[in-house]
């Protein structure tokens, strides 16, 4: 994991280590509402809180854990899809497809996705579309 601070005592260090994050993660996640807006994606929403859950601190964090993140998203969906096709969205099928889909996402060795597969099973799951 890579430690990133700001430094110092100041007041422009204290409002930047207050601030960065969350104008970060505003950012991100109009950004990538715009394009699943502009894509016609029919759930935009869902692609604002993915941007949301997959902002770090540092920007040179995001950009290394990019990869198994997009993995986990993907292995998230596969599983939502499988189980939506048989089970009802019901808490225990939620719960189901979120333990098999960051349990999948340890077993490859994709733990920082983790979340996200587990978040994407649940949303795949629960769309009236799956």
């Amino acid at each position: 994991m890579i430690r990133y601070r700001l430094r110092g005592n100041t007041a422009r260090a204290t409002i930047l280590r207050i601030v960065q994050l969350p104008l970060r993660a505003g950012l991100a996640a109009a950004l990538a509402q715009a394009i699943a807006v502009f894509l016609g994606l029919p759930y935009p929403a869902f692609a604002m809180v993915a941007a949301i859950l997959v902002t770090d601190l540092a920007p040179e964090q995001s950009r290394q854990l990019g990869l198994r993140r997009i993995g986990g998203t993907l292995i998230g969906a596969a599983l939502g899809a499988v189980l939506g096709a048989i089970l009802e969205p019901h808490p225990w099928s939620i719960a189901l497809s979120i333990v098999a889909a960051m349990s999948v996402s340890n077993l490859l060795r994709a733990e920082e996705g983790a979340r996200l597969a587990g978040f994407t099973s649940a949303t795949v799951l629960l769309s009236p579309d799956a």
